[in-house]
């Protein structure tokens, strides 16, 4: 199974909400450096690596429409 990062959320909150959102139309998510992003915050910000919500490949389309039809995708 390959997979594909939707997008970068800056808070735990909001990366939850992107997944709720998208396993409620069905498709299957993961989030990516969410220990991580909690432990050291301001790294991870700096660096830019932020919560990653990680799709599968063939659901990406999918899930990018989805986000940005709700104005949520940067």
């Amino acid at each position: 199974m390959k997979t594909k990062r939707l997008m970068i959320c800056q808070s735990l909150s909001e990366a939850h909400i992107i997944k709720g959102r998208l396993n409620s139309e069905g498709i299957e998510c993961f989030l990516a450096n969410e220990n991580s992003n909690s432990i050291l915050p301001v790294f991870n910000s700096m660096c830019g690596l932020g919560i990653q919500v990680i799709v599968r490949d063939i659901d990406y389309e999918k899930a990018f429409k989805l986000l940005q039809e709700s104005g949520t995708n940067k």
